[in-house]
């Protein structure tokens, strides 16, 4: 199910004359100083790689092929990024999510620290599992928790159940279990936490929405009392998009935490600010998002094979050499085109069997662009960095 695995920023497309699309590729944290928000005293890193059709050679992919975690403290911010964790991908024939394996440095080695399965039924997800690698004998793989999932006839999702086990040998012991229920028009209107080991309801919360149908409020009830214990409004801006959500917490009744989000020119989420204190206004965190455009395979005549092409130095400053292989001596062209998609130099060649080629570059200003090489039968897309 593609839908667990990509948020919908990652797919989020522009209009242009190549109908490029845009996906995430770096994920940061920053943690502010409560004491002084213009700083901030750890990061978080996420960077994410994705694969290629037919190989390296290839177009980009719409698959994540690795996540590389890094951090550092504010202390220690001249020093490198701390590599904390980095997980690899593995995916079925049809683009389902089918296991990935997490690595994690210990001191200076790096290790396999778990591994996650998942598996469906009806094109839906209906069990994930956690296996992890026991610390003291790194050999032995047990389960450590799983979480099973339940969907309605309109494919909504209705229960969440989550079983935990704290050793090798000890079995599934405990379930927690998340329910969720849907109006006429499939819409969350409430959900509920119970949670071992009181096996009582730990979080209920109720939704209600604007006349054009987007989230308005969610009511946090304490079971216990089934009193409001506090209630998120969510703001939205003349184009439509979230700009700000505000909690209010009861019986206090003033704001303590508020997250303000931006987007650049192009409709995409770059940036949320959290804030907290009993006025909303102690900046605490911030969510940063990077991206990068790319051409997917859908948009391509996918029916020319690829060809393997070596682009370099990349980045580049003047010049840059390009070395491929064509089956046969035939005419080709070479475009560059910059990230908005418009072509900057197109150049038509005689290509021999082995074919080299130096461009001059005196002419692109610096960044990022796509050099497209086409023959007969193959083509090739290679990114490449001006300095």
């Amino acid at each position: 199910m593609k839908a667990f695995l990509y948020l919908t920023f990652f797919m989020l497309a522009c209009s242009s004359t190549y109908a490029q699309k845009w996906r995430l590729v770096e994920y940061l944290v920053q943690d502010y100083d409560l004491n002084d928000s213009t700083k901030f005293v750890t990061v978080d890193s996420t960077r994410y790689i994705y694969d290629y059709i037919n190989g390296r050679g290839g177009l980009p992919g719409e698959r994540i092929q690795y996540n590389v975690k890094r951090n550092y403290e504010r202390a220690n911010a001249s020093s490198p990024l701390k590599l904390m964790e980095e997980s690899e991908m593995f995916y079925h024939s049809n683009d389902d999510f089918h296991y990935n394996i997490r690595y994690e440095k210990i001191g200076a080695v790096t290790q396999i620290s778990s591994i996650d399965t998942y598996s469906y039924s009806n094109a839906r997800l209906n069990k994930y599992i956690r296996y992890r690698y026991h610390p003291p004998t790194p050999s032995v793989l047990y389960g450590f928790y799983k979480k099973s999932y339940s969907y309605d006839a309109s494919g909504n999702l209705t229960a969440n159940l989550t079983s935990y086990s704290g050793a090798p040998g000890m079995g599934w012991v405990g379930t927690d279990a998340f329910r969720y229920k849907y109006d006429a028009n499939n819409k969350l209107i409430a959900d509920s936490a119970l949670l071992v080991p009181n096996l009582k309801p730990h979080t209920v919360h109720y939704y209600s929405y604007d006349n054009n149908g987007r989230l308005d409020k969610k009511y946090n009830i304490e079971p216990s009392t089934e009193d409001t214990s506090r209630v998120t409004t969510y703001f939205y801006n003349a184009s439509g998009k979230l700009y700000m959500d505000s909690t209010y917490y009861f019986p206090i009744q003033g704001v303590t935490h508020r997250n303000r989000y931006y987007y650049d020119q192009n409709g995409l989420l770059v940036r949320v600010d959290a804030y907290e204190g009993q006025a909303g206004n102690t900046k605490k965190y911030s969510k940063i998002y990077h991206y990068e455009i790319y051409w997917p395979a859908s948009i391509v005549n996918t029916t020319k094979s690829q060809l393997d092409v070596e682009v370099f130095p990349n980045p580049a400053i003047n010049t840059i050499d390009i070395k491929t292989v064509f089956n046969h001596p035939q005419k080709i062209q070479l475009s560059i085109m910059d990230m908005q998609g418009r072509v900057i130099k197109r150049i038509t060649d005689r290509a021999d069997k082995q074919y080299q080629r130096q461009i001059y570059l005196h002419d692109l200003s610096s960044g990022m662009y796509m050099l497209h090489i086409e023959s007969e039968d193959a083509e090739s897309y290679k990114q490449f960095i001006v300095q």
